[in-house]
């Protein structure tokens, strides 16, 4: 009998480095975190002047390293629909430039093409009187018109005195 194992806990685990270069770090930083604290840094170096109005320059160093280093921990820590910050924001980026921005429309795990078209039917136009059998709108008295074949008059169903309807004779 074969034992499966599961490796999800294996599979999750960060990526921690020790080293970096020849620098030997005393503890394990995770891959992720140092990513998502240089990503955060150089966003809010791009936005450094509405920061440097907002905030004092004694306490500039703080925030340009306590922010990242909190906002880091935090996305780390968040989950949006149970993946992690980084899975969840490539399929979303990879959804909205894929599929929302081309307007593109599924069904049943297919797209559906020609949505954007529109639907134009042509009109149709009717003689009236064509045809000495031909039966008018049923619906405009109460008593129905006869169908007969002129042939066999026999056939079809025919009107009563008593406004009923009779059966084939």
């Amino acid at each position: 009998m074969k034992n499966s194992y599961n490796f999800k806990q294996v599979l999750e685990h960060p990526i921690v480095l020790y080293r970096l270069g020849k620098w030997v770090l005393p503890f394990g930083i995770q891959l992720a975190r140092v990513l998502l604290f240089f990503s955060i840094f150089i966003f809010m170096l791009i936005l450094n002047k509405p920061i440097n109005a907002i905030i004092p320059h004694s306490a500039q160093a703080i925030t340009f390293l306590g922010i990242p280093f909190l906002l880091s921990h935090y996305l780390l820590k968040f989950r949006k629909d149970g993946k992690k910050i980084h899975n969840f924001l490539y399929d979303f980026f990879q959804y909205f430039f894929t599929i929302y921005l081309p307007q593109k429309k599924y069904c049943n795990d297919q797209q559906v093409l020609y949505t954007n078209n529109t639907v134009s039917f042509e009109p149709v136009y009717m003689k009236k009187g064509a045809n000495i059998n031909e039966v008018e709108n049923t619906n405009e008295t109460d008593i129905q018109k006869p169908i007969i074949n002129r042939k066999r008059r026999h056939m079809g169903i025919l009107q009563d005195n008593a406004r009923g309807y009779s059966t084939i004779r």
